[in-house]
């Protein structure tokens, strides 16, 4: 499935142990052509789990509705490299002003800069 920047997809996202999997909402941060031509992409999943403090990174989605997500939902400020396989759907797309938030969020933050392929 051809993903691109913004997209929110469902994913079957590994446990931090390795050994299981869940299916979790995931957002494309990697640009199309990096996508593209590697057949995987780079994502932050995100979670409906909001009544916890943001940690550092993460990003309150505003048009979560819209981006076709079914609850209110923050993208987390984990950064994952996953096989365009793993996808299992798109679910619906980020606005453009909110994956530059959430690119901010997670990287600028930390001196990193979102030059996540080009």
């Amino acid at each position: 499935m051809i993903c691109n920047q913004g997209d929110i997809v469902l994913v079957f996202y590994p446990f931090t142990s390795g050994d299981l999997s869940k299916k979790r909402p995931c957002v494309v941060l990697s640009r199309d052509r990096y996508t593209a031509e590697r057949h995987e992409f780079v994502g932050a999943p995100i979670t409906s789990q909001i009544d916890k403090s943001l940690f550092y990174g993460d990003y309150l989605i505003e048009k979560w509705k819209e981006s076709g997500l079914l609850k209110p939902s923050i993208v987390k400020g984990i950064v994952i490299t996953m096989e365009e396989k793993r996808i299992e759907r798109k679910l619906g797309k980020l606005p453009d002003e909110e994956i530059s938030l959430v690119l901010k969020s997670i990287f600028q933050r930390r001196g990193c800069g979102q030059n996540l392929g080009h």
